[in-house]
């Protein structure tokens, strides 16, 4: 009786939330997009839609083949900065500690640093400056669109 009695509980709860799971799109370039552009902005909804839509039919003008657009849009311009800093962060920092390098506050503040000379570094905050601007290390992000400086 308890197992029936808590078959018919859970039932509307499962039905409830597994229904739109089923329903959705099955992802992001169901329209026919062949390609996929990941673009960060602080720019609202509607002007994103229309570049979007603008972009789209200057592709098909072209003769060239449809672009999903991913946004991406965690803030304003200072967020961006922040998010970005931080990705870039992270992502050389698996590149540094797999040669097992140690990763100290020095070498974390020196990759980023536009300002950092040779003379004022040490060689190892030195090394992970010029290996990251020499470096691949991506995070995804094909294009920043908009913000202030």
């Amino acid at each position: 009786m308890k197992t029936k009695t808590i078959l018919l509980t859970l039932l509307p709860f499962v039905v409830i939330l597994g229904v739109p799971l089923l329903l959705r799109e099955s992802g992001i370039q169901g329209d026919g997009a062949t390609g996929r552009l990941v673009i960060i902005t602080p720019h609202n909804e509607a002007i994103r839609y229309e570049f979007e839509r603008a972009f789209a039919e200057y592709c098909r003008r072209q003769g060239r083949p449809a672009v999903a657009i991913d946004w991406r849009s965690p803030g304003g311009t200072s967020e961006i900065v922040r998010y970005l800093n931080g990705e870039f962060t992270a992502g050389f920092r698996q590149v540094w500690r797999r040669d097992n390098r140690p990763w100290t506050a020095e070498v974390q503040s020196a990759v980023l640093d536009r300002k950092l000379k040779p003379d004022q570094a040490s060689a190892a905050a030195w090394e992970a400056r010029q290996e990251f601007l020499g470096g691949e290390t991506g995070i995804g992000i094909d294009l920043i669109f908009g913000g202030g400086d």
